[in-house]
């Protein structure tokens, strides 16, 4: 992004003031997304978990249910992301017409599937935002079918950056962010926008992107529709679209529910959790302006 598009977009948001919105105004936005839908998100996830079922929307994902994380987190069917190797919970989203993978943590009976996932689908850059452990097997040291040779580890600020040679024939981007509780958000926004600007920044030379948090919903899901959201911003800007404060306001929140909705229905309804996790991708769109 140029330095004229870059501080086009951060007075933007500045005169637009979308971090500092009012809590009412917020739950009230969140509360009408997919509001008709059958599968939208609810409070303890009975009634949507069970929909889905009833409706046969994840009859994969239930014939294989020992290996989910959680057996109440189960993708839709109509996006699930297909291996030669066997069943995983991974799904293609699309928010904004940019394409991303979503899976939850490997289990450590799902590592060999996942790493196989990656080399199928050609994937060469991994966003990880589930401490290795109780949410998330350590799919990186602990890979007994697959070779995963760590090229190079280095640390950038609260971000973990592993170049990775899989099966000695892929190289692949690993970068783990450990500062992101689930169902959650994390302490400072700052920590998450600089996650998205340093892959935004070599998300040119990584045209395929898988993410994974735990289940592979709430913080994915936010992630991925920041991401998007901020794609879809420059590429405006570059287009030179004209904005004016209130017009860039609505722009961005249409383009933000237009995501989150997509992602819901492609994946599972439980993408960006709760109106706390919503009113983070507006934040961090927010810093990622002046960053």
């Amino acid at each position: 992004m140029d330095s004229l598009c870059r501080s086009r977009l951060q007075q933007l948001f500045l005169n637009a003031s979308l971090s500092n919105r009012g809590a009412e105004e917020l739950q009230d936005e969140y509360n009408k997304i997919l509001l008709d839908s059958p599968y939208r998100e609810t409070i303890w996830g009975t009634s949507s978990h069970e929909a889905m079922i009833k409706d046969e929307k994840c009859v994969v994902a239930l014939k294989n249910l020992t290996l989910n994380r959680f057996s109440n987190i189960l993708p839709f069917d109509s996006h699930l992301v297909g291996c030669s190797r066997g069943y995983l919970n991974c799904s293609r989203v699309t928010p904004l017409d940019r394409s991303y993978l979503i899976a939850q943590g490997p289990l450590p009976s799902t590592i060999e599937t996942f790493w196989f996932t990656i080399l199928e689908q050609e994937i060469d850059l991994i966003v990880n935002i589930a401490p290795f452990g109780q949410e998330c097997a350590d799919y990186v040291s602990q890979s007994p079918d697959v070779s995963v040779q760590v090229l190079s580890d280095k640390q950038l600020g609260c971000i973990q950056v592993r170049r990775l040679l899989v099966d000695g024939r892929r190289e692949v981007t690993h970068v783990q962010f450990d500062h992101w509780p689930n169902y959650s958000v994390p302490q400072d926004p700052l920590y998450l926008a600089s996650v998205c600007k340093y892959v935004d920044s070599i998300k040119k030379s990584h045209p395929d992107i898988l993410v994974n948090c735990s289940g592979g919903v709430g913080r994915s899901g936010t992630l991925v529709c920041i991401l998007a959201v901020w794609d879809q911003l420059q590429q405006d800007c570059s287009k030179h679209i004209d904005s004016t404060d209130d017009s860039f306001r609505d722009r961005v929140i249409g383009l933000v529910k237009s995501a989150v909705e997509t992602v819901r229905t492609q994946r599972h309804p439980w993408l960006v959790e709760g109106v706390g996790q919503y009113s983070l991708i507006f934040q961090v769109l927010d810093t990622m302006s002046r960053v």
